[in-house]
């Protein structure tokens, strides 16, 4: 004798989709990065360090060095 046509009746909020959030945008980030002076690089050392390289290559590193700075000892001269 109801009127609701028989069967089970559903409200309207379970077919309601939940509106789905955005987790995560990039939008502006690099605008602010850019914005003083750019993206800085890590500023490079004059001499890399020589911790940890192998013994005898830094001894003929030292030597050749020596006699780049003053050249080679000649003793006479040939010509």
């Amino acid at each position: 004798a109801g009127g609701t046509g028989g069967g089970q009746q559903r409200s309207n909020s379970s077919f309601v989709k939940m509106v789905k959030q955005k987790n995560h945008t990039n939008r502006n980030q690099s605008y602010k990065a850019h914005r003083n002076g750019g993206l800085k690089r890590p500023q490079k050392q004059r001499f890399k360090s020589k911790k940890g390289v192998d013994p005898k290559f830094l001894r003929n590193l030292r030597f050749a060095k020596k006699w780049n700075r003053t050249g080679r000892p000649t003793g006479e001269e040939e010509s």
